[in-house]
């Protein structure tokens, strides 16, 4: 479930990135597929928990990038960063349980 999640948290950086098309950026745009890689190869490894709570340390950083830039809501950044914590908490949890 955190695999698809943290595919999902780089679809809506996307959708950030691309509501200005005057500002876009090419390499932005490449970062923010990189979220949906790093799960996708983090799945198929059997430290992934681990993994996986690096790729949401990795784009929580890219929100806060984002945040700075003002490329997304002022609100973004105050939801996010509890729920990453959360998240990285439990991923490392679980990690030490697989």
């Amino acid at each position: 479930y955190a695999s698809i999640i943290l595919s999902f948290m780089g679809v809506v950086l996307w959708g950030f990135e691309i509501s200005r098309p005057n500002l876009i950026s090419k390499k932005t745009l490449i970062l923010i597929l990189l979220p949906a890689l790093w799960a996708a190869f983090a799945y198929f490894l059997p430290i992934r928990c681990f993994l996986l709570a690096l790729g949401f340390i990795a784009i929580y950083q890219l929100d806060f990038i984002f945040a700075k830039a003002k490329k997304s809501p002022e609100w973004w950044l105050k939801l996010r960063s509890p729920l990453t914590g959360f998240v990285v908490i439990f991923l490392i949890i679980m990690g030490f349980n697989e």
